[in-house]
């Protein structure tokens, strides 16, 4: 009787014989355990190495910022008339996660975003539809809400805060040099400036002064637009000289809108003129 053993097997021992069958069979196919160890980690390596991978994913996940402008209101009046009748409608919405907002001084901000499994065209008509009735509990000072449709790669990258003890207009401009130097870089898609605060005359007219010279305020508003424009006049081209005519009326101080001319005194074209400064604070 020959008791050898096929190559590649082991003989049983009282350790194999008491195995369950699954174990038994490894413990007697030595070579073929080994083979098949060899052949998945080959395989898992050829698979590791062709796998594609990214370190920002396309995630379609719908997303949405609702902005509404109100010049003027501040931030607990915009929370109040504002952000809260808006948001009361979208977590009526299903799919909706829970909506951040935060309300500014002229302007209200909300971010809504919904389920990853939502429709991404359905969810923005729906969201559309539950800004529309929320606009019509909305002051009627305040500008229409604008819905503007996000993606996750349109997520900053790097957000900077600009503090500091200079005044409101001056880091506003300072932001904005800051905003035109990070879109100039290369690679840069996009920068956005938040709370920036642009620069607003004030002209508060003198009630008496314009009784005393016969003015109303439709005249003065109607002076001041007709000074304030630009607009081009067209070309000259000749043989000695070729030019573009523009027009540039536009105030560029304060001081120049102090000494706009509203009109003559007296409505005669000789007389002298009756200044802005004259009868308004501006």
């Amino acid at each position: 009787m020959n008791d050898r053993v096929p190559p590649g097997d082991t003989q049983e021992t009282e350790e194999v014989r008491g195995a369950s069958g699954l174990k038994r069979f490894f413990f007697l196919k030595t070579t073929f355990v080994i083979l098949l160890t060899m052949l998945l980690t080959v395989g898992g390596a050829l698979a590791y190495t062709q796998l594609v991978k990214e370190a920002l994913p396309d995630l379609e996940i719908p997303q949405a910022t609702v902005i509404t402008q109100w010049l003027g209101a501040d931030p607990e009046t915009s929370e109040e008339q504002i952000t809260s009748e808006i948001e009361d409608e979208i977590i009526t919405l299903s799919g909706v996660n829970a909506p951040s907002s935060a309300s500014f001084d002229s302007y209200s901000i909300i971010m809504v975003e919904f389920e990853a499994d939502a429709d991404a065209s359905d969810a923005m008509q729906r969201l559309r539809a539950a800004v529309g009735t929320a606009e019509a509990e909305l002051p009627a000072e305040a500008d229409a809400p604008e819905i503007e449709q996000i993606s996750v790669d349109d997520r900053p990258v790097l957000t900077t805060v600009l503090n500091g003890g200079a005044s409101t207009a001056v880091l506003s401009r300072l932001g904005e040099e800051v905003q035109e130097r990070l879109e100039a870089v290369q690679g840069v898609n996009e920068a956005e400036l938040g709370g920036n605060r642009e620069e607003i005359i004030l002209i508060l007219l003198q009630p008496e002064r314009l009784l005393a010279l016969g003015l109303s305020s439709t005249e003065v508003q109607d002076a001041i637009r007709t000074a304030n424009l630009e607009q081009p006049f067209g070309e000259i081209d000749s043989e000695e000289i070729g030019a573009i005519v523009r027009l540039e009326g536009q105030f560029r101080s304060v001081e120049n809108l102090r000494s706009l001319p509203v009109r003559r005194a007296g409505g005669d074209r000789a007389g002298p003129p009756v200044r802005l400064g004259e009868v308004a604070v501006v």
